[in-house]
């Protein structure tokens, strides 16, 4: 796809994107976490890099996801702008002259101006850039806007693409004009503003006078729904009889701040006994509807964005859209009176879920996929998953819990329940979702010591010492008050998962000697012993000890000691030098070992230099075992030793 443009839409945040697409909980998490916040950064990283895969946790259907959010933005947006602009101002006249502005009324200009406002919404970012540092704001006042147009029409030098933003500010100027002459001063919102000003005052009381400091918002169709709630039912006490207005205020947290009171309390104010106020307080969230319902069909009058949104299959009511509310019509309800609220206005296209795990957000799904699956349900199954204890992370598939509890066999809403069920798990119990869409339920129960120790000993990939132990458990976790003595006795509990690797009190996996990582548990005299039992004849000590030091940081004479002073008397020691095992018996082998004078040592060396660089490693095997009266293995031993050049001040110690 070619990506190339000189146009780039409106920057959109991350969250109002999540929105209008629709994002999975998936697409939105990978944005999320590697910092994409706005759908300007989205396109920018995809303009760069062509791809999503490298984003941590994202898998094909999310890459794909992504992609196509692109793709709908960056579809030859210059040529359909050069086509739209060109097609409107063929049918335009773009010198129309301006009308006499101070002739209109304000009723008039605001409704002009909120025409004015939409339009401003899908200019180009090049039409918006023109508008935006403007003093005054002319995206917002349509006198404005026309003396700023007018003024650049006069404008010389402009490059091709300034004219082609001129032409789409002319083309929306022009447009705004046309729509202008067909006002009248009976406007369908003032005639709608006025019969419900009509009916709020017979059925609520209110004067004229007061109904009027909401007529502009109304006709703008941004009506202020619920400061006009909390004005009649919590500043006025319209609406609801007293008893009943002090019962909900004293029994339901609708507004921030309110404190719950008792049942005999209320009672004792109102001149009613606890039973009574208990039975009306059940009553409380019909009624504040029915109040709603009351106020007539003003739904089209209204600007909260679950209204405009009516094509999506779950809308969440929680702290985040009070706070929303609340912030642009300075009032202070909480969540759980907003969704009570639109409940009303919705209940045609939605359904309340009525399980409330978090006791914070309320759900409203859409009645197509009520109709098919019951949610409630999917809510309490999750949660008792939930209860039981989860010692190790398991996943469970989504797609086949949701088929098996789907009433009617539907591919598409099959489909579109998983993408409900998904943000449900994720948003009432944080459940994420694996990139192959399965519930990753993780573990709820306490780590114990050993498995604290077993992580530290896989992340270091080594035997560690249980003081090294005790202090790295301190580091990460002060709470456990890790000794040296408790993680030697976990070790020693678990002697299938643990093995001690070295002498003292130095421990590592079990798993590491069986798969074979150069690791061998044990002494250095049960490594020296495994050693043995595989030779078929007595070996020097230092072959010994060589085969040790492979697995332990020692020295010769470290081995030899152990090996000596060894308590279960498993080596027997021969002349020469030679170790065997005391339970082994060499049949056939020649044992009558000797030892070696370090003149030997010397004179083998003589030979060997004699012999220049054609060196016959079998004649000195045969004249060492004539010349010293030396067993063959002996004899071998010994010619590989001063071939090898191995230093001789321990021999001499040794076999003296």
């Amino acid at each position: 796809m070619d990506t190339t443009r000189t146009t780039q839409p409106s920057d959109v945040p991350l969250n109002r994107l999540r929105e209008i697409e629709r994002m999975s909980v998936r697409a939105w998490n990978a944005c999320h976490n590697n910092g994409i916040t706005t759908l300007s950064a989205l396109l920018q990283h995809y303009q760069s890099h062509g791809t999503f895969a490298k984003f941590r946790n994202v898998g094909r259907l999310t890459e794909t996801e992504l992609i196509n959010i692109c793709g709908k933005y960056l579809q030859d947006g210059n040529t359909q702008r050069l086509q739209t602009i060109e097609q409107k101002a063929a049918e335009l006249d773009l010198n129309i002259q301006s009308p006499n502005w101070s002739l209109w009324s304000d009723l008039e200009l605001a409704v002009l101006n909120n025409e004015l406002r939409e339009r401003v919404e899908n200019f180009s970012t090049a039409a918006k850039d023109l508008l935006r540092f403007i003093v005054p704001v002319v995206d917002r006042d349509i006198r404005a806007f026309d003396g700023y147009v007018t003024a650049l029409q006069q404008k010389v030098g402009f490059t091709p693409t300034d004219r082609l933003t001129l032409q789409e500010l002319q083309a929306a100027r022009a447009e705004l004009i046309q729509v202008s002459e067909t006002f009248s001063i009976h406007l369908p919102e003032e005639e709608a503003f006025q019969r419900f000003t009509t009916l709020w005052s017979e059925r609520f009381g209110f004067t004229k006078e007061e109904l009027l400091v909401y007529r502009q918002a109304f006709i703008a169709r941004q009506f202020p729904l619920f400061h006009f709630l909390n004005e009649l039912l919590f500043v006025r006490g319209k609406g609801l009889q007293d008893h009943i207005q002090k019962t909900m205020i004293g029994r339901y947290p609708f507004r921030l701040g309110d404190q719950k009171r008792r049942l005999e309390d209320i009672g004792s104010e109102v001149g009613l006994t606890r039973e009574r106020i208990r039975q009306l307080a059940g009553t409380i969230p019909g009624r504040v509807q029915i109040v709603v319902a009351s106020l007539g069909p003003i739904a089209d009058y209204l600007c909260y964005q679950p209204l405009f949104y009516q094509g999506r299959d779950l809308l969440i009511i929680d702290d985040d859209y009070a706070q929303y509310v609340n912030a642009s019509e300075g009032v202070s309800f909480t969540a759980g009176f907003m969704v009570v609220v639109l409940e009303t206005f919705l209940k045609e296209h939605y359904d309340r879920l009525e399980e409330d795990f978090d006791g914070a957000t309320d759900y409203l799904v859409h009645s197509e996929l009520t109709e098919v699956f019951d949610f409630d349900a999917f809510l309490r199954r999750m949660a008792e998953r939930l209860e039981q204890r989860i010692a190790r992370p398991y996943t469970l598939n989504l797609l086949e819990e949701v088929e098996a509890n789907l009433k009617t066999p539907s591919r598409l809403r099959l489909r579109r329940a998983c993408a409900v069920c998904e943000l449900l798990a994720h948003k009432e119990f944080g459940i994420t979702v694996t990139d192959a869409g399965e519930l990753l339920f993780e573990r709820n129960t306490k780590k114990r010591l050993d498995e604290h120790i077993a992580d530290l000993l896989l992340e270091s990939g080594k035997p560690l010492h249980v003081e090294e132990l005790s202090a790295r458990l301190n580091q990460l976790f002060p709470e456990l008050g890790t000794s040296a003595e408790s993680v030697r006795g976990t070790v020693l509990r678990f002697p299938e998962r643990f093995t001690r690797y070295d002498t003292g009190s130095t421990y590592g996996l079990s798993e590491w000697e069986a798969a074979g990582q150069k690791f061998k548990s044990g002494t250095f005299a049960d490594i020296a012993e495994e050693f043995l039992v595989s030779c078929d004849t007595p070996r020097h000590w230092a072959e010994v000890a060589e085969y040790v030091m492979r697995y332990r940081t020692t020295t010769e004479r470290t081995v030899f000691g152990t090996l000596k002073a060894d308590m279960a008397g498993r080596f027997y020691f021969y002349d020469g030098g030679m170790v065997g095992l005391t339970t082994k018996p060499y049949e056939g082998v020649d044992t009558n070992y000797r030892a070696l004078h370090p003149h030997s040592y010397q004179n083998l060396r003589h030979i060997i230099k004699d012999m220049g660089g054609d060196v016959d490693t079998a004649k000195l095997v045969t004249y060492c075992m004539l010349q010293y009266r030396l067993p063959q293995q002996q004899a071998a031993y010994f010619v590989h030793r001063v071939l090898a050049e191995e230093p001789q001040e321990s021999e001499g110690v040794v076999e003296s």
